[in-house]
């Protein structure tokens, strides 16, 4: 597996774990923090700055939803992932992204020969389906 970058708007800290050749992001305390902005603008439409970016053989977008409203969190995770199409160098045929509360997931698919993003219908909560959310993350960052 090579180097996955998780990328946070919020403030993080890079801490590298060598056994396993991963990069991670650790939280510090406020006065600890060093903000890191990350931002992406494909046109006058569609910029704005991720949540969180897993670039791994398969590309994962994690989103808050907003007011805990999933179905308006979905709908911006949509359009996040139309432009990181456009805007990653990413060959995958597939983006995959994530819309959470925190307690509450859903998962959709940015299919890029067609231009189509699939809805899984199942809601995943924490910390009922805590194993199986983290089966899928990791199989899909996984490749």
């Amino acid at each position: 597996m090579g180097v996955v970058f998780v990328i946070r708007k919020k403030s993080c800290e890079p801490l590298v774990d060598k056994s396993s050749r991963i990069q991670k992001w650790q939280m510090f305390s406020e006065s600890d923090r060093r903000v890191i902005e990350y931002s992406i603008a494909v046109n006058d439409y569609l910029k704005g700055t991720l949540d969180y970016y897993i670039a791994a053989p398969q590309n994962l977008l994690v989103i808050e939803a907003k007011q805990s409203d999933l179905v308006r969190g979905f709908t911006q995770l949509a359009v996040e992932l139309i432009a990181l199409d456009r805007w990653t160098k990413s060959t995958s045929e597939l983006l995959y992204g994530a819309v959470t509360t925190g307690e509450d997931w859903r998962f959709g698919v940015y299919h890029r020969a067609n231009r189509q993003v699939t809805q899984d219908q199942k809601r995943y909560q924490v910390p009922e389906d805590l194993s199986v959310l983290v089966k899928i993350i990791v199989g899909i960052i996984s490749g």
